[in-house]
């Protein structure tokens, strides 16, 4: 398990992804044109799930959470 982890890190960063993705444009067009909004959208997220950065989108979905003392129950 280890080695395809190993061998996963090595293809992205090993691999000329600039390359890659031209052949595909050329290739596939509209749905690489989805494909790669949706990997935008997913490098941002971690992104900000990494940094802690808050934008404007992401502050209206999140949650307002609180704590509250428990009562004793007599």
């Amino acid at each position: 398990m280890a080695l395809a982890g190993v061998g996963v890190a090595a293809a992205i960063y090993f691999v000329p992804w600039d390359t890659v993705w031209s052949w595909f444009r050329a290739s596939f067009g509209a749905l690489l044109s989805w494909l790669m909004r949706a990997w935008e959208n997913f490098k941002s997220w971690v992104r900000t799930t990494a940094t802690g950065q808050i934008t404007a989108a992401a502050g209206k979905q999140g949650l307002e959470m609180t704590v509250r003392q428990l009562q004793a129950v007599r």
